[in-house]
């Protein structure tokens, strides 16, 4: 028994040092390294939730975005990210293998991205204008493949070569600025030449390529077809010849894929190899003659101000009358219609069409009613936010508008005919009149009549979906009342004033008012907090005015400020100044303090003074990132403190045990 208790206690001694001197417990950080790609389900990786096989990325910030025009080629993936109510646009990648998202471009000014191998393109768009861009993965290294001035759209690419649609063709004649002509254009990266491909006058858009091929849409039939080009062969092909619209196409090897309106609306399929067309699948309820009316206003100042626009429609037997802004008849008659519109004042009468309804099918008139303004004519956009008319000039087809918030100019353009301007209301709410806070205002045409010079104008929201997001309310006031504020910098009203938020982030509120001083706070709003939120501020009154400066222009100094990211607020003597770049006078030799901020670095702060005889002062800093804390894979490494707290506690017992073991030996 005494054997038994003495080998008892000596093996848990060894076993208590074994443990002691153990590495893995000895203070090292463990680390699960996953660089072979195996990361399980719903692991932290690079600011992204990787679900294995359904997910690639989540937003992990307040800020508000909308996703979309996704592509793919391998292993990446492409997107566009659209921010501040449509006002900045990126493009990123996404590489499946690497868990890596990438951002590739930070103009704002980014869309339609397309990918193949290891070659990004995509549109720069800015003010009526448009160029294609290409970034290739490998050498990082970022092209601008075209210089013509006029827009571009839906960008495609396979291997050397990349298409897309341009308007630099464009009909000027066109009533409607959908209708005027735009063509089929191609680069070749391998020479460094570009191509049209289609020259008729009629509008062909949203093409697509695959090997030697290229298709596009095409209404030179007076309905949307697919037509083909070969490079090879350098051959035209109509691969659609029904009168009804086929459109959404794809191509893989030599079959061609669209959604096709025939049938209300089914799938077709064209083999290349042997021309003929089969049809995927079947609508029953195509067996139905149909004829649809659409009446489409392109006006914002009313609800619903065509409910009775009135149309007639002649057929073969007989006579339909209408109204409103959609209208169908079924089980009609084969044969001949045309539809006549009623005039309806303040507006441009759409002409009359011509259509032929065959047995089983079903025919489309749409009647857009355009706009028509004169000099002093106003338009309201909502919100507060007014559009006038100033000044009609027929001889440079151009108009003179303005802007104005609160009777307050915002805004004042000279727009020309076929024009379209893109307009912000702001880059931060859902707007409280529930009217669009993005609009595309178009002058379509500018003509004369009995009454004189007018304009017809088309303004409308653009054709793209809201991403649904957390709404907040702000809440501005100030004592005494009536100061001008500007949220970001930009002048959204007077106090008091309420407005809604869904991009949730950090502000920078500005109130200004006549005899007081300006008034700046910063605000983070965040998803946790309150619906409404309530900013009060309290003015303080100006005190005298100091003598002004007498100093010349050429005396006085400049700090020029720049800084690694760019973008980051300048501060001097803890007033907020601009952004950087800047440039920045200081009138006297003075110490003054400066102060550099940006999300997710760490500030500057520094302190300048201007020597004598010294103009100039030249300050290019690299902001620092603030430290990031240890991911989930990590154990942190236990303090001090806690380490010589167990060693302590181990040693007390291993002593206990020894004193133990030789006692009982005596015994």
């Amino acid at each position: 028994m005494l054997v038994n208790r003495t080998t008892v206690l000596l093996a848990a001694a060894i076993f208590l040092i074994a443990g002691i001197y153990n590495p893995a417990s000895a203070g090292e950080i463990t680390i699960e390294n996953y660089s072979d790609g195996d990361i399980p389900q719903n692991q932290t990786n690079n600011s992204q939730t990787v679900f294995t096989g359904m997910q690639t990325t989540t937003n992990n910030s307040s800020q508000i975005a909308i996703r979309c025009s996704p592509a793919i080629y391998g292993n990446r993936i492409v997107w566009e990210i659209i921010r501040n109510e449509y006002s900045n646009h990126d493009i990123f990648m996404y590489d499946i293998s690497t868990f890596e998202e990438t951002q590739i471009t930070t103009s704002g000014k980014a869309n339609d991205p397309a990918i193949y191998e290891n070659k990004v393109v995509w549109i720069y768009y800015l003010y009526g204008n448009a160029h294609l861009y290409m970034y290739n993965l490998s050498t990082e290294r970022e092209i601008q493949i075209t210089t013509n001035e006029s827009i571009k759209s839906n960008p495609e690419i396979y291997g050397d070569k990349i298409v897309w649609d341009d308007d630099r063709n464009s009909n000027e004649s066109s009533d409607f600025y959908m209708d005027s002509n735009s063509d089929i254009y191609m680069y070749d990266l391998s020479t460094s030449k570009e191509i049209q491909i289609t020259s008729n006058n009629s509008t062909q858009k949203i093409p697509a390529i695959y090997e030697d091929r290229i298709l596009w849409q095409d209404n030179r039939n007076g309905n949307w077809d697919i037509y083909m080009y070969n490079l090879s062969t350098s051959a035209e092909t109509q691969i659609t010849l029904n009168n009804l619209d086929q459109y959404e196409f794809t191509i893989d090897g030599n079959r061609i894929v669209w959604m096709d309106s025939r049938d209300l609306s089914d799938i077709y399929m064209y083999n290349i190899t042997s021309s003929k067309e089969i049809p995927i699948t079947t609508n029953q309820s195509s067996q139905i003659s149909e004829i649809n009316v659409y009446i489409r206003s392109w006006n914002l100042e009313l609800t619903d101000p065509l409910d009775n626009a009135t149309f007639t429609i002649s057929g073969p037997d007989e006579i339909y009358v209408g109204n409103g802004s959609y209208w169908t008849i079924f089980n009609a008659s084969a044969g001949t219609y045309t539809i006549n519109h009623e005039p309806v004042s303040g507006y441009e009468t759409p002409a009359s069409e011509t259509k032929n309804l065959t047995a089983e099918n079903k025919i489309i008139f749409s009647g857009n009613y355009s706009l028509k303004k004169r000099s002093t004519d106003s338009i309201d956009l909502g919100d507060g936010y007014i559009l006038l008319i100033k000044q009609i000039d027929t001889a440079n087809n151009e108009a003179l508008m303005e802007i104005q918030l609160d009777e307050r100019t915002v805004n004042e353009m000279r727009v020309k005919k076929h024009e379209m301007v893109e307009f912000y209301k702001t880059s931060y709410s859902v707007n409280e009149s529930g009217k669009p806070g993005l609009l595309d205002i178009i002058i379509e045409d500018i003509s004369q009549d009995s009454d004189g010079d007018y304009i017809k104008i088309c303004i409308t929201p653009p054709d793209i979906e809201f991403a649904l997001a957390p709404e907040k309310k702000l809440i501005i006031t100030s004592i005494p009342e009536g100061a001008n504020i500007l949220l970001d910098r930009e002048y959204i009203g007077k106090t008091p004033k309420e407005k809604s938020i869904i991009d949730l982030r950090t502000y920078l509120i500005c109130l200004e008012l006549d005899g007081y001083e300006i008034w700046e706070e910063k605000y983070e709003i965040q998803p946790s907090n309150e619906f409404e939120i309530e900013v009060e501020a309290l003015l303080t009154e100006k005190q005298p005015s100091p003598t002004i400066s007498t100093t010349p222009i050429s005396e006085l100094r400049y700090i020029n400020i720049s800084s690694i990211p760019e973008g980051a607020e300048v501060f001097i003597d803890g007033r907020y100044i601009e952004r950087t770049p800047a440039k920045i006078a200081i009138g006297d030799t003075n110490e003054h303090s400066v102060c550099l901020k940006k999300e997710g670095y760490t500030d500057y702060k520094d302190d300048f003074q201007f020597h004598s005889g010294e103009s100039k002062i030249e300050m290019k800093l690299e902001l620092q990132p603030l430290p990031t804390s240890p991911t989930k894979q990590e154990e942190i490494t236990p303090s001090s403190t806690e380490e010589e707290g167990a060693d302590f506690l181990a040693i007390s017992v291993l002593l206990t045990l020894i004193f133990g073991y030789f006692t009982l030996r005596k015994k």
